[in-house]
């Protein structure tokens, strides 16, 4: 049977800025610090008694800035956004704007996650160790995006961005069971968006984006985590990113 024991913590702030000038214009701040600790324990008999033991501790600090600007001729016109917004993950916002600035405005912000990861694991065999081990695992992203939205005319909108990200991994383990690791990458994100209004509840857009998806420390740790006997994972520290395109 296994079982698994996991505590939470998160503590965040966040800051926003408005500006006199410009109804729509506006600075957030947001910082975010959280942290893990996670023990799983499998326990398997089939005629001789294994343990797998997997305890990890886990520590996560996010700072966020971000930055919109309204651009155009100032209107007084009630207008519908359907674009989604950089920083709702693509939610719509579908509120009337008051007196605003044609719906056109830049974005742009950076990001920066620092994880830090501790996983010690042992396996029991007849409650007698055969193996343990520490795994440290530390991974620094850094990202920074650009995007512009435009309103036009017939109800019709345009969205564009670029999003870069570097992400910097390190992998030790204290036994030296694995050979340690360092790994520095970059990418490009683009992102497109075009859509037409027909009211506030009907619309069609076309959008396409590009994301990475890095690989979990679970993934890359070569400890062996059994399910069972016949059920056993094992990570690889060569796991690449993978990139993924998305049309809508």
């Amino acid at each position: 049977y296994k079982t698994d024991r996991t505590l939470n913590l998160e503590w965040t702030t966040d800051y926003t800025k408005k500006f006199k000038n410009h109804e729509d214009r506006e600075l957030t701040i947001a910082l975010q610090i959280g942290g893990d600790i996670n023990d799983g324990n499998t326990d398997i008999d089939d005629g001789r008694s294994w343990l797998n033991q997997n305890d990890e501790k886990v520590i996560e600090e996010t700072l966020q800035i971000d930055y919109t600007h309204p651009f155009g001729k100032k209107t007084n016109n009630k207008k519908y956004n359907n674009m989604p917004s950089s920083r709702n993950k693509g939610r719509k916002n579908m509120s009337r704007g008051s007196s605003g600035y044609s719906g056109n405005r830049i974005e742009f912000g950076a990001k920066m996650i620092n994880r830090d990861r501790e996983i010690v694991y042992s396996d029991m065999l007849d409650n007698i160790y055969i193996m343990s081990e520490e795994f440290n695992y530390k991974q620094m992203v850094t990202a920074s995006y650009i995007s512009s939205e435009f309103n036009l005319p017939l109800g019709l909108g345009f969205k564009t961005g670029l999003r870069y990200e570097n992400t910097i991994t390190e992998g030790k383990w204290k036994n030296n069971s694995s050979d340690e690791f360092n790994k520095d990458y970059s990418n490009l994100l683009p992102s497109i968006v075009f859509s037409k209004s027909f009211s506030p509840m009907r619309s069609i857009k076309f959008s396409y984006n590009q994301r990475i998806t890095r690989p979990s420390v679970r993934q890359i740790n070569t400890n062996s985590d059994r399910t069972d006997n016949m059920n056993i994972s094992i990570g690889n520290p060569n796991l690449e990113p993978t990139r993924t395109e998305q049309y809508e």
